[in-house]
């Protein structure tokens, strides 16, 4: 079966398998075009143009970050200055729903609402709980 590749301006790009297809049974501004040669290519100017990737924006790569233990929050978070009996006071401040989140979590994701809550009222950038972020998971 022989694959064909076709572009219109308003729709994009979209292959066919098999049969014998040709722009003309398509829309008005249908042209067949060799076909796409990966994810990061686009049609521009009559050729297929690598485009790469966007870097991520820092919330996407926060997204990504692996879930951490307790333990190793709470040891990163004394390792930097911050008393536990502070982290404590801040949290308790939250009330009660966030000591519950607190107390019975075995493991935090990056962005968890409580964690941002935290860092706020410790008055911690997202840079510096991004840097954290990283220490504790050698911890």
């Amino acid at each position: 079966m022989m694959e064909k590749g076709f572009y219109h301006p308003d729709i994009g790009y979209w292959q066919t398998v098999g049969g014998n297809p040709v722009a003309e049974d398509y829309m008005d501004g249908t042209i067949e075009v060799p076909l796409k040669p990966g994810d990061n290519y686009v049609w521009q100017n009559g050729s297929w143009d690598f485009l790469p990737p966007a870097e991520p924006t820092p919330e996407e790569q926060r997204a990504l970050m692996p879930s951490i233990s307790k333990r190793q929050l709470r040891l990163t978070l004394v390792r930097n200055g911050i008393s536990l009996s502070d982290l404590d006071a801040a949290i308790i401040a939250m009330g009660d729903e966030a000591v519950i989140e607190w107390q019975d979590a075995s493991e935090y994701r990056r962005l968890h609402p409580l964690l941002n809550q935290v860092a706020a009222h410790l008055s911690l950038t997202q840079e510096q709980v991004d840097a954290m972020w990283q220490q504790a998971l050698t911890a």
